[in-house]
């Protein structure tokens, strides 16, 4: 049977999510809630701080969450960026450094998955052995050719 349209995730965004320092222990029921709602963990840093890909019409629900302090999409800046501790600065520069990779990248930029003989890409150079090895082919044949008339 075919799944309702409804039934399917909508967009999917990342997520910083900070849990209530006093509510820490419910950290398995927000990641059965992320899960529940079609999302998944990404990153885990206990006892307070996840990432998560989820649905983009599951932020509210998570930031109505009592047992959760903070669900970032965005950079983590200013005042909270500068006041926080040190183990929750490293991470909130961790996860400002991740969206300024991703958002560098842009669509149609990550090339890594392009065939070599696309248009303007040259295929790879072979490892230095095998290298040697067609150079001295290459070498030999041209000799066989200058010996023609």
């Amino acid at each position: 049977m075919e799944k309702e349209k409804s039934d399917e995730p909508g967009e999917l965004i990342d997520v910083f999510i900070q849990l209530q320092q006093t509510l820490s222990s419910h950290i398995e029921a927000i990641i059965k809630q992320i899960e529940d709602g079609a999302g998944r963990i990404l990153h885990v840093y206990p006892p307070y701080l996840m990432i998560a890909r989820i649905p983009k019409e599951s932020i509210v629900g998570l930031q109505k969450n009592p047992a959760i302090h903070s669900a970032d999409t965005e950079e983590i800046k200013g005042e909270r960026l500068e006041s926080a501790t040190e183990i929750h600065r490293l991470a909130y520069t961790a996860w400002n450094e991740y969206l300024q990779k991703k958002s560098s990248k842009g669509p149609g930029q990550d090339r890594t998955s392009l065939s070599w003989d696309t248009p303007g890409r040259l295929p790879p150079d072979p490892p230095p052995p095998l290298r040697e090895t067609l150079r001295r082919r290459e070498e030999e044949e041209s000799k066989d050719d200058s010996d023609l008339p």
